[in-house]
């Protein structure tokens, strides 16, 4: 899809905010839901990936994909944030 240059930026940008947040909730709800810190870290640990690929993108793209990769950027980190706190909550109860 992001690929596709017939997608308007806004669309990608969008899909994009749509997956960290999405990725997030789903790795702090079956972390919490399970009892199992495995999920909230494996999460944590892809987003915070995705959050440092986005320094490249800040760089390298035109203002409007460089404006929605700083807030992707700052989404995949805060949800990294959130899933390792799930996680923590899970490993210790």
């Amino acid at each position: 899809f992001a690929m596709d240059a017939s997608k308007s930026d806004q669309a990608v940008i969008a899909l994009g905010h749509a997956s960290a947040l999405t990725a997030t909730l789903f790795g702090v709800g079956v972390t919490l839901a399970r009892q199992d810190p495995l999920y909230g870290i494996t999460l944590a640990w892809a987003l915070a990936g995705c959050g440092d690929g986005m320094k490249r993108r800040v760089l390298g793209e035109e203002s409007s994909l460089r404006k929605g990769a700083k807030v992707q950027r700052v989404l995949c980190w805060a949800g990294s944030a959130a899933c390792l706190a799930a996680a923590f909550a899970a490993g210790t109860s």
